[in-house]
């Protein structure tokens, strides 16, 4: 009776073990074969997001955003079973979004009917000649005054704003990013410029439009909340260079950290 009971005990906490786990009746997910008997839930909606977009109306608009929504997931995947759970969530988390956007798709507008074509005119027949006039005296030209040359603003500082960072996949600022950015408007009030242009960047993780979408309304972010410290918004702009100006390596995180930033250019 006793080596029943301990085996009934074992049986018991193997399956209380196993309650933590997504359940796995699948072999694999986007062609990688799993590797344990749990999966996280992000490989179920993934896939279940890829399947609706190809089902959708938007999926013979945007085919293209699909295939590449499936190799992020298995991208995703893959790095998921190397142990790099981070990276595996961003990569997941794009391939559903991008599965969004073909989902959503439209077909192309209708090109536009070439205008009809105008009427050959009939020639008109020359004039009669006028009567020679006497020249009339002109008078001495004025001499031109030279137009005013623009000059481009010369770039007093650049500022990178270490520790700056938001949300995951959105323009939220953190507690942290708020309190850095208090500290450069203070500063700001203090010298004289003619305009202070944010600039958003990321890391290559994503697709290469969508980093640069975010990086704009990051970056629009940042303007938004330096007006609201008392920064004139007529001396702001924004620009966004997504993945386009990496400044170390995206094979690493911590090269991925650095390129996630916010730059202020400010402008004599």
């Amino acid at each position: 009776m006793k080596n029943k009971a301990l085996a009934g005990l074992i049986v018991l906490s193997f399956l209380f073990a196993l309650s933590g786990l997504t359940g796995c009746a699948k072999k694999a997910y986007f062609g990688v074969e799993n590797k344990a008997l749990g999966v996280p839930g992000d490989f179920d909606q993934t896939e279940a997001a890829i399947e609706k977009a190809e089902k959708s109306p938007g999926a013979q608009y945007a085919p293209e955003k699909i295939a590449k929504a499936r190799e992020l997931a298995r991208k995703g995947v893959e790095t998921y079973w190397d142990c790099r759970t981070k990276e595996a969530t961003v990569l997941l988390a794009d391939a559903r979004n991008l599965a969004k956007e073909a989902e959503l798709a439209k077909a192309p507008p209708k090109p536009a009917a070439p205008p009809a074509p105008k009427p050959v005119a009939k020639p008109t027949p020359p004039p009669p000649p006028k009567p020679v006039a006497k020249p009339a005296k002109v008078p001495p030209a004025v001499p031109a005054v030279p137009k005013a040359v623009a000059v481009a603003p010369v770039t007093k500082k650049v500022i990178i704003l270490i520790g700056m960072n938001f949300a995951f996949d959105s323009t939220e600022l953190t507690p942290q990013s708020r309190a850095i950015l208090d500290e450069h408007a203070a500063l700001f009030k203090k010298e004289s410029f003619s305009k202070v242009q944010v600039a958003g960047h990321t890391d290559s993780t994503g697709p290469e439009d969508y980093n640069e979408g975010l990086s704009v309304r990051r970056a629009k972010a940042v303007m938004d909340y330096l007006a609201s410290r008392g920064i004139p918004p007529e001396k702001l702009e924004t620009v966004g260079y997504g993945e386009s100006r990496p400044i170390d390596t995206n094979d690493t995180r911590e090269g991925r950290e650095k390129n996630r930033r916010v730059t202020l250019r400010m402008f004599d």
